[in-house]
């Protein structure tokens, strides 16, 4: 392949017999060498058939043959097997021969069998007379470059991917106009446009700013200071109807000019739940004045109610103990019996109607949240009880150590309904038992009073808690039906809940829950 017979200086003199060197610039070897090695390619100059003259230090390294190995060998050497089969250093040596200079980028092969993507430029030399003397080439290896590029089509392309598909409102506009550079699928999708209708007119011509002032106040805030965010804005879409959005719009620079890369939120349907919310608030609170004034009307009403009613009823019980002690010896049994269920009867309403106020207070009392023992307070009402009716068998079972942060008082009344209603319905059992404690569930504690009395259906455990509702198995027991009401009530003033578990025959167990915050 190379022509190894001729030394290199022999060589180069034929290389000058056979040009001028450019057309008379160079005016010997020295000049030329000093010329071509400081160009920035590696260049190979040919004789008129497409043999090596002359190999660059630049082109030497480029092409990975030392000491002008490939000095001699005709040009197409430098090309892939394919490209030579092909004839294509011919056709590029044809070419220049026409042409003059041709120019195109393309594979070039090193010594070791490598490849590189190379630019090239091929020039003809001419002598004085204008014949052919020879061929310039210079290449430059670009497969850095080229693989850059590569790269950056890659990422561009990438970025045209994700600025299309992301489901955010996107668009670019020339910073002075408001003219479309480009936008996503979702601003298209939202405002009912095609692409097309879009891209190259401002946003001002297809009317997309409801106040044409609010484009002013971006432009002029994104000027002062880069970028403007959570601006809330009203915008036009095709079909005119408005959208409320939140507008983000930062500045950017693309080829050199100056343009706003707008970001948008649809919020339409948001603020129109916030319209609504605050329309039930408003509701609400008017709504909840109107239940102030009618629990103040209510209040007002049952104080008014229990000093109607008991004015009448103290009447009623006072004639009925006169009748007695002026006219019991006249009276037959039978009139005697209907006077003491008479003055019975007033006893019975004047205890409801005092229940009835307290239950009403309960919703007005403060609370006095404190450490409380309810352990001390449960043993106090258990202490009662048995002294109410010693000849009873109940053993009741306390815990020790209950403490919780409340209103101790209304607890007392808590604790006075459950233990009393365990009881009253423990009253046909020869050994009653009643139990007073704590279980945790999770980290909050739970307070429980059990009992082995009659107990209920678990069916009715939702009922029992509502005001004069009583159970089929209370019916022998005296009450009102509003003990479990003032129950629900306070545990709920305190924050907690309240409920219930039982078997008919096995008892029932009553739980509540206080909050720990005051």
């Amino acid at each position: 392949m190379f022509d190894k017979k001729k030394p290199h200086r022999e060589q180069n003199l034929n290389m000058r017999r056979r040009t001028d060197f450019a057309g008379g610039i160079f005016r010997d070897e020295t000049t030329m060498r000093t010329f071509l090695e400081s160009l920035p390619e590696g260049v190979v100059v040919l004789d008129n058939t497409g043999k090596i003259l002359y190999v660059s230090s630049l082109a030497e390294k480029m092409l990975g043959y030392p000491d002008k190995e490939i000095i001699g060998a005709h040009f197409s050497s430098m090309y892939p097997e394919e490209e030579r089969n092909a004839g294509m250093p011919e056709k590029h040596l044809e070419n220049a021969r026409e042409r003059g200079r041709v120019v195109y980028e393309g594979w070039r092969l090193r010594k070791d069998g490598s490849r590189f993507w190379a630019d090239v430029v091929i020039n003809a030399l001419r002598d004085e007379q204008g014949g052919l003397s020879g061929f310039s080439t210079a290449a430059r290896d670009i497969a850095e470059q080229r693989q850059a590029e590569e790269e950056l089509r890659k990422s561009e392309l990438k970025l045209s991917k994700i600025f299309h598909s992301v489901p955010a409102m996107i668009g670019i506009t020339t910073m002075k106009e408001g003219r479309f550079i480009d936008i996503n699928e979702a601003w298209l999708e939202t405002f009912g446009y095609r692409r097309e209708e879009i891209i190259g007119k401002t946003s001002l011509e297809i009317d997309l700013w409801e106040k044409k002032s609010d484009r002013a106040k971006v432009v002029r805030t994104v000027e002062e200071q880069g970028s403007i965010h959570n601006f809330e804005v009203r915008f036009t879409g095709k079909t005119g109807q408005t959208l409320t959005c939140l507008y983000f719009g930062e500045l950017i620079e693309l080829d050199g000019e100056r343009h706003l890369l707008s970001l948008v939120r649809d919020i339409t349907e948001w603020k129109s739940a916030e319209e609504e919310i605050k329309r039930l608030n408003m509701s609400l609170t008017e709504r909840a004045a109107e239940l102030e004034d009618a629990n103040r009307e209510l209040e007002a009403f049952n104080y008014t109610v229990a000093h109607d009613l008991r004015n009448p009823l103290n009447v009623i019980s006072t004639y009925c103990q006169a009748t007695e002690s002026l006219c019991g010896i006249d009276l037959s049994e039978q009139c005697r019996r209907y006077l003491h269920e008479t003055y019975e009867g007033t006893l019975r309403m004047n205890r409801l109607i005092e229940a009835l106020l307290q239950f009403s207070r309960l919703m007005h009392v403060n609370l006095n949240r404190k450490p409380g023992d309810l352990s001390r307070i449960a043993r106090l009402i258990a202490e009662e009880l048995k002294m109410s009716a010693p000849e009873r068998r109940v053993k009741f079972t306390i815990a020790d150590g209950i403490h919780a942060d409340c209103d101790s008082s209304l607890l007392q009344v808590v604790l006075n309904n459950l233990i009393g209603n365990a009881w009253k319905f423990t009253a046909t059992r020869e050994e009653a038992e009643i139990e007073f404690g704590l279980k945790e569930n999770g980290d909050q504690p739970v307070y429980y009073v059990r009992d082995n009395g009659t107990g209920f259906d678990n069916d009715a455990a939702a009922k029992i808690f509502a005001p004069f509702h009583r159970l089929p198995t209370a019916e022998e027991c005296r009450g009102f039906g509003i003990g479990l009401a003032t129950v629900e009530r306070v545990i709920r003033r305190h924050g907690g809940r309240v409920w219930a578990e039982g078997e008919p025959g096995k008892g029932a167990s009553f739980f509540f829950t206080l909050s720990t915050d005051r």
